[in-house]
Parts: C-alpha cells; structure tokens; sequence
C-alpha cells in the first residue's frame, strides 16, 4: 500500500495526476491520451493560452484521463467519425 520504490518495465508509465490540465484552441487530428488532476477543455478554459474551440476531427481517438472532474465547455466538439472517451 505504500511501497518505498517503484521497478518500472516494458514501456508503460504510471499517471500521477498531479496537475490540472487545460485545452484550448486546439484541433486533434490524430490519436492522443490526455491525463490531469481535473482536465478543464474549450475555448476559454484559461487565460494562459491562447483562446480558441477544441475540435477533435474525423478519423481522431482521444482519451480524456481524470483523477478529478472533466468539465466540457463551450466550444467542444467532437466530429462525426471521431471517437471521444472521459475517464
């Protein structure tokens, strides 16, 4: 339950959660996974970048991975023929 040191093999990763993700003015265009502590996504989620829609087009997979909260805002979209997955 509290081990004193990680062995990691092959090629996987361990998801620590630790920070909050934001996505805007972005277009996938092809397969991506995406984790955070909360995963905030739309055209203006923060200040920080530069506003604009989140567009997941046709043919795309995107895997939305959360310890937290997903929030979906304004200016999401998912095209027909994309595939979209919240965890």
């Amino acid at each position: 339950s509290n081990p004193a040191t990680f062995v990691i093999t092959g090629n996987g990763s361990i998801n620590t959660f630790s920070s909050n993700n934001y996505i805007q003015n972005q277009t996938f265009t092809i397969n991506d996974y995406i984790s955070g502590f909360n995963i905030f996504a739309g055209t203006a989620v923060t200040t920080a970048k530069p506003q604009g829609p989140v567009i997941i087009k046709n043919g795309a997979n995107i895997v939305l991975d959360s310890d937290g909260d997903i929030l979906l805002d304004n200016g999401f979209e998912v095209q027909q023929g994309a595939a979209f997955e919240a965890k």
